[in-house]
Order: C-alpha cells, then structure tokens, then sequence
C-alpha cells in the first residue's frame, strides 16, 4: 500500500514536470528576439510639385533611360499637373508605352517625347 501510494505520487510529479516542460517549450518559439519588425516608414513615389518639375524629372530619365521602378507614380503626376485632356491623354499613352519597355534606349526616346510635349 506505500508502495503505490509513493509510487502514485512520482507519476504525478512525472506528469507534472513533463507538462511544464512542453509548456515552455512551446511558448520559447512565439514571438522571440528574432522575429523581423514590420516597416513602419514605407516610402511612396515622390511627390512632383509643378508641371516644370514634372517635365525635368522625365528630361533626367530620357538621360539615363530608366524605366520600371523610376516611373512609379508619374502617371498620377501627368494627370494632377496637365489639364487639357487631349495633351495629357497624348502623354499617358506614350507613358504607358515607356511604363511596360524594358529597353534603355527606347526609353530615352519616348521619356524625351514625354517632356518635349509638356
């Protein structure tokens, strides 16, 4: 009878210990040290305040010929800063050509022909 009661109480100390421990082993992985904080600073493409701004930023890229990522946001800059809607639906059109080449000297072309018209 000691003997099952001792033996009863070493089981449930087991038990217990055993319990604890796949406590704290899943509650190591949450949330740890090495987990990446989230970008709380995203940048936006830039803001172009004028139409003569607008018309030099794309007088740079017809230097460089850059595309891609150097376009992001002229589309919305062609139509908050160019009124006359035949002009500005012109320069989308073009822009959308400019937007999907992959070919620098193409670019310089049709980023020239942006800044010429405006």
């Amino acid at each position: 009878m000691v003997f099952e009661v001792i033996r009863d109480r070493v089981m449930m100390r087991s038990a217990i210990c055993a319990l604890s421990f796949a406590g704290v082993l899943a509650l190591a992985g949450c949330g740890g040290s090495n987990s990446v904080p989230s970008p709380t600073n995203v940048e936006g493409p830039p803001v172009i305040g004028s139409k003569e701004a607008l018309k030099a930023r794309f007088q740079e890229l017809a230097q460089s010929g850059e595309g891609g990522s150097a376009l992001e946001g002229l589309d919305a800059e062609i139509k908050k800063h160019v009124p006359d809607p035949a002009v500005q639906a012109s320069l989308l059109k073009d822009f959308h050509v400019l937007n999907v080449s992959s070919d620098a000297a193409k670019n310089k072309v049709l980023s020239k022909r942006i800044a010429d018209k405006l």
